[in-house]
């Protein structure tokens, strides 16, 4: 996942549908945390622009997010899974793709899981980021959204 992502990053093409596709299949098969880091890693590399991001906010890339971190046992691999999904919503079409109570159902599980404050922060960081969603429910809006949050000593 790592290597692909450097592939696609350095790529003329860019991130393109295929590499998406990729991921997807690997985040589907990953088995182990050491995988499921490494390969929310590559989706939050590979969108680093604005036009990456396009490519990877898709309803595919998010039920691989949302899968992954509900198997996620160590806080690498939910630090990095709250990484892509934050950096996803930072796109209109992101943030339409990932503001959906599954997403936020697994931040939630992260973030009541999570062993260090670093991981609840960078879960806390992905809620911000899908609070404000104009034309959705505000799926935010909610009581166990607010512990987790208050966990971290940030207002909710």
């Amino acid at each position: 996942a790592t290597e692909l992502a450097r592939h696609a990053a350095t790529e003329p093409s860019g991130t393109t549908p295929a590499v998406r596709d990729v991921l997807v299949g690997m985040g589907l098969a990953s088995a182990s945390d050491g995988a499921r880091s490494s390969i929310a890693g590559a989706i939050f590399d590979v969108s680093v622009s604005k036009e990456s991001r396009l490519v990877m906010a898709t309803d595919d890339v998010r039920r691989v997010l949302v899968r992954m971190g509900r198997d996620a046992g160590r806080d690498g691999a939910r630090n990095r899974i709250a990484d892509a999904i934050w950096r996803l919503s930072r796109c209109a079409e992101g943030l339409s793709v990932m503001a959906t109570d599954d997403v936020r159902d697994v931040l939630v599980l992260m973030g009541r899981a999570a062993g260090r404050d670093s991981t609840r922060k960078r879960v806390a960081e992905a809620i911000h980021s899908l609070a404000a969603v104009e034309g959705k429910p505000r799926v935010m809006a909610r009581g166990e959204v607010r512990e987790v949050r208050c966990r971290l000593g940030g207002a909710a």
